[in-house]
């Protein structure tokens, strides 16, 4: 059984948008109309199960040529229509409520409510409407859609959180960097709102790695920050799907709901692809080695949110360990890490397990050392250059699970 179908007629755009996010949250599928002639068109197009109708529009907004196209006109042309002789209105204004509610009972207006609306009771009026109407419609209920707020700062997050929330949202917070890369593996949120300016100043890389690893969830930049036009559209061209300046919530509900609405037309459960690369069902086992604590947590994080099963160190004596017990199905590795170095390691592995050798992904920054260089061409091992994107990390696991034999030598390039 298909949403039932609201048509709003309303000359301000910033209360469709409001109206409109409130009424998908509650299961409804909304159709918006600027002006008298725009609803008549849609009404003919589409049949709405209700109408909520403004009563006040200016003279030209309909091309009447000068003629007042109030509300109660136009709901006298739809009354004309076929398709909408019996349908439910309900009229909402901005004007007093005396003067004009009589008029409208009149006119067969079910209810008239005044700007601004209370919500709960305007969807308590269309839920009795369509009931009466459909007499098996049962309540709506809010869509259980997760959004992943992150934020430093305790008050922005909490009263986020309590927003977002009350317009049937679940909700997930981090404060930091490594606790949204968390949440985002753990939780797959359908949308994130992220602060640009967290308090370790790595906005701009988190959205970056939130961008890579949850390639459909919409990230909204919400930010005190005075951004030009030029940020956001550099910020856009990152991955940014909007950006706010922190304000009222209303503006971010707004966002976030047209957010969801453009981004998830298609099935939840569709697999995740991040830049042409997907990685198949069935968790597999990673070594990382990296002495640079930071960037291996990253490393860490992108990868079981696709998913594997990682494993981290620090230096070659305990990767040996870590290898000594599990065949691993990859193992990334720097070349210059403490006590045994990428290229020692790797000459122990061939000793101990040379099964392993053809696992091998290493990672280095000092692309002039000819050493490294031969040294990998040598192993027919594939090599990431520092710094590199992520999708090249996966598209690198791919190839190792695609070749049984060793790979010859691959140089993956970042821009």
């Amino acid at each position: 059984m298909r949403p039932k179908r609201i048509l709003i007629i309303d000359d301000s755009i910033v209360f469709l948008k409001a109206i409109s996010m409130k009424l998908r949250s509650f299961g409804y599928e909304v159709l918006t109309a600027i002006d008298g002639s725009a609803g008549v068109s849609t009404v003919r197009r589409v049949r709405p199960d209700l109408i909520l109708l403004d009563l006040n529009f200016p003279p030209d907004v309909a091309h009447g040529g000068g003629v007042g196209w109030n509300g109660l006109m136009i709901l006298k042309w739809l009354r004309r229509m076929q398709e909408a002789q019996s349908t439910p209105v309900i009229a909402i204004t901005a004007a007093d409520l005396e003067d004009c509610q009589d008029a409208c009972l009149a006119a067969g207006v079910l209810q008239v409510f005044q700007k601004p609306v209370d919500v709960e009771e305007l969807v308590s009026a269309i839920h009795s409407a369509l009931k009466d109407q459909f007499p098996d419609l049962p309540p709506p209920s809010p869509p259980r859609k997760r959004i992943l707020f992150v934020d430093d700062e305790s008050d922005w997050l909490y009263m986020g959180t309590l927003y977002l929330q009350e317009c049937g949202y679940e909700v997930f917070t981090a404060n930091d960097a490594q606790g949204a890369l968390e949440q985002a593996a753990k939780r797959r949120p359908d949308a994130i709102v992220l602060d640009l300016n967290l308090g370790d100043g790595i906005g701009l890389t988190l959205m970056k790695l939130l961008t890579t690893g949850r390639p459909n969830a919409p990230i909204l930049i919400y930010t005190g920050r005075e951004l030009d036009e030029a940020a956001i559209n550099d910020l856009q061209e990152q991955g940014a799907y909007d950006c706010l300046r922190k304000g009222t919530m209303e503006e971010l509900l707004i966002a976030v709901g047209e957010a969801i609405d453009a981004t998830f037309r298609e099935d939840e459960d569709m697999p995740d692809e991040s830049s042409g690369v997907t990685v198949e069902s069935g968790i597999e086992s990673v070594l990382i080695v990296e002495d640079d604590v930071e960037f291996g947590d990253t490393l860490r994080a992108f990868l079981e949110s696709h998913p594997y099963c990682v494993t981290r160190v620090t230096d070659g004596a305990e990767a040996l360990r870590h290898v000594s017990a599990v065949d691993f199905d990859v193992i990334l590795c720097d070349m210059v890490l403490p006590s045994l170095n990428g290229q020692e390691f790797y000459h122990a592995v061939e000793k101990m397990k040379p099964h392993l050798c053809n696992r091998f992904i290493f990672m280095t920054g000092h692309d002039a050392d000819p050493r490294s260089d031969n040294f990998i061409r040598r192993a027919g091992a594939l090599m990431l250059w520092k710094p590199f994107h992520l999708a090249d990390l996966l598209a690198a696991t791919g190839t190792l699970r695609k070749n049984s034999e060793p790979a010859p030598p691959i140089k993956i390039h970042s821009i």
